[in-house]
């Protein structure tokens, strides 16, 4: 249930390019509430978990291809 649901919340929040504070904000809360290690540089989070050598790394846009509208008519 934590996927679907966590899937809903990611897609309701806007984000456009140079305008992904609300993204990053959500992404460095859940992941911090898992017990993660998050670091923020200059737009880019870094995650980790465990100690290691090295690490797996996962890239993703936070920003969309649509401009921000008005909550009201965004609907998920």
């Amino acid at each position: 249930m934590r996927n679907k649901q966590l899937l809903l919340d990611i897609l309701n929040i806007q984000s456009m390019s140079y305008e992904t504070k609300n993204m990053e904000a959500f992404i460095l809360n859940d992941v911090e509430s898992l017990g993660l290690t998050a670091v923020y540089d200059n737009g880019n989070i870094y995650v980790t978990k465990g100690d290691a050598s090295s690490y797996p790394c996962i890239v993703s846009h936070t920003d969309t291809v649509h401009r921000i509208i008005p909550q009201a008519h965004y609907t998920i």
